[in-house]
């Protein structure tokens, strides 16, 4: 059992290694093509950075407005489908012999 434990951890191990060595020439290729350009200017950086977050937080709020406005049409619909559930309920209540028939249903 021990050996078995141990051959898989190795294994495991020898895995891992293989990871690493495929990341780090993957970094390897990368540092050629970024060494040929040289760093952005901070005030590029800081425009770039204050057009992500302007554009994600004018979408941000459309969203919210688009929900809630999806939200309060829905409200809406809830409290006149409660509404007319109301009446139905009450116009049953009234009528004494489908009133009955429930009580006698409930009671069986």
């Amino acid at each position: 059992m021990e050996n078995k434990i141990n051959e898989k951890s190795l294994e495991t191990a020898a895995l891992t290694i293989d990871l690493t060595k495929e990341k780090s020439k993957d970094r390897e290729k990368a540092q050629p093509l970024l060494s040929h350009h040289p760093p952005l200017p901070p005030t590029e950086t800081s425009n770039a950075i204050l057009h992500f977050v302007s554009s994600t937080s004018r979408f941000l709020n459309e969203f919210v407005s688009v929900a809630n406005t999806r939200l309060e049409a829905t409200s809406q619909k809830m409290d006149e489908a409660e509404t007319q559930l109301m009446l139905l309920e009450s116009k049953l209540k009234s009528d004494p012999q489908i009133f009955h028939r429930d009580e006698n249903a409930e009671a069986r």
